[in-house]
């Protein structure tokens, strides 16, 4: 590499440390969908993905670290978290990332592997610095305090998102809803520093816990976005039209799995879950 060469190189890498979507654009091609043109699967960001992006920019440039996105079903939540995993992690010395999600088959079956796919995509020069295993991904540099951990949420076990320490943190908690609470009070006292990046995202299953707060009572401390798979540019309409009709427009089922809104305090239980039955299924 030359001496312009890599000059440039590291332009484009301080470019990168302050935007994510300019990594995603240079890495994978991605560029944010413009209302002039059609969304186009594999060229665009849809423009959720794009305003979750921008947060974490924001965050970078002094708005509040603490993010909380609740959203309806299929808009990419997915993708955009294994982006930004996979930036942060490359592009930050020593980087930490905890993710954590409420089931092993969220966590593994759908986040980690959602991962591993964006990872088989980026430009082998790239590709080649990380190492991904079914628990970690590693910084092949300094593997042992360079990763991303991936840990179930068990209130047994709430160290899903505690433990680990540095200059460069995210904490990551998808379909957050359902994470315990123990989870989040044991990460609390990481959650106040300075320099973590907290992301919790999730479709806003119940009118208690943690990240509920973060959208009411405790909403002063994140910044918080909010997404309906109605307006979505990835969401397939069949979906829509499913829910739709099987449970109506003013069903909590509508309002939480299409429309990202909490639900209404009638339909839920004592513990504030909404029940995976109701009268009308049972008769």
């Amino acid at each position: 590499m030359t001496e312009n060469q890599l000059k440039e190189f590291q332009n484009k890498f301080r470019e990168w440390q302050l935007s994510p979507v300019a990594f995603i654009r240079d890495i994978w091609g991605l560029i944010p969908e413009r209302d002039n043109e059609k969304f186009v699967k594999g060229q665009h960001l849809s423009w959720q993905q794009h305003d979750i992006l921008l947060a974490v920019e924001r965050a970078l440039a002094g708005d509040k670290r603490r993010i909380s996105i609740a959203s309806g079903h299929g808009i990419g939540k997915s993708a955009c978290v294994s982006w930004l995993l996979l930036w942060f992690l490359i592009c930050f010395y020593q980087a930490k990332v905890a993710a954590t999600a409420p089931t092993s088959e969220q966590m593994y079956d759908v986040l980690w592997a959602e991962i591993k796919k964006w990872l088989d995509k980026m430009p082998d020069w790239l590709r080649v610095k990380y190492e991904w295993t079914a628990s970690h991904i590693r910084v092949v540099e300094n593997p042992e305090t360079w990763f991303a951990r991936a840990r179930t949420a068990r209130k047994e076990t709430p160290e899903a998102l505690a433990g680990i320490h540095g200059d460069y943190v995210m904490l990551l908690a998808d379909e957050a809803s359902g994470v315990p609470d123990e989870i989040y009070r044991t990460a609390e006292g990481a959650l106040t520093d300075k320099n973590v990046l907290a992301i919790l995202i999730s479709n806003p299953t119940r009118l208690t816990g943690y990240f509920y707060d973060t959208h009411n009572s405790d909403k002063k401390n994140w910044q918080t976005l909010e997404f309906s798979s109605v307006d979505s540019s990835l969401v397939d309409w069949e979906f829509v039209s499913r829910i739709k009709e099987k449970y109506g427009e003013d069903s909590d089922e509508y309002r939480i799995r299409v429309l990202g809104k909490f639900p209404r305090a009638d339909m839920v239980d004592d513990k504030g879950y909404v029940p995976l039955l109701v009268e009308q299924d049972i008769r």
